[in-house]
């Protein structure tokens, strides 16, 4: 099972998702972030590219884990996903995503970091990855 532990990320994105965590709790009150994956091992990663390619669903990512690495793939970790929490419940909505742009507007980081809903084939609002 991925990594959902913080400790595994880059000291870079530790210190991005705390700040992004902590400015999203001031402004939406009954709101919170929570890791869903730091760190991917190759075998982890090779079954989400099975998806949609070797088994039945949707596709799920275009990075194998050998030929195309994820910024998951590496320890610490360069990549993060992440999910929004209301009252207790995961919610994945792309408009609360989207709502977590300001933050990186705000705090200078939109030359830093990558936002999954930038990538031009496959939109990936809740992953964040270093530059």
């Amino acid at each position: 099972m991925a990594s959902r532990d913080i400790r595994d990320l880059s000291p870079f994105l530790q210190r991005v998702f705390f700040n992004m965590n902590s400015w999203y709790q001031r402004h939406f009150k009954y709101r919170k972030l929570i890791l869903t994956c730091t760190y991917r091992s190759v075998k982890e990663q090779q079954y989400l590219y099975g998806s949609g390619r070797y088994r039945k669903g949707p596709i799920l990512t275009n990075c194998d884990g050998v030929r195309n690495k994820s910024m998951h793939n590496f320890l610490p970790s360069r990549a993060f996903d992440f999910a929004v929490v209301i009252r207790g419940k995961a919610r994945w909505d792309a408009k609360y995503f989207d709502s977590c742009w300001a933050f990186f507007r705000d705090a200078h980081l939109t030359k830093k970091i990558v936002w999954g809903r930038n990538f031009t084939t496959l939109k990936d609002r809740p992953h964040i990855q270093e530059k």
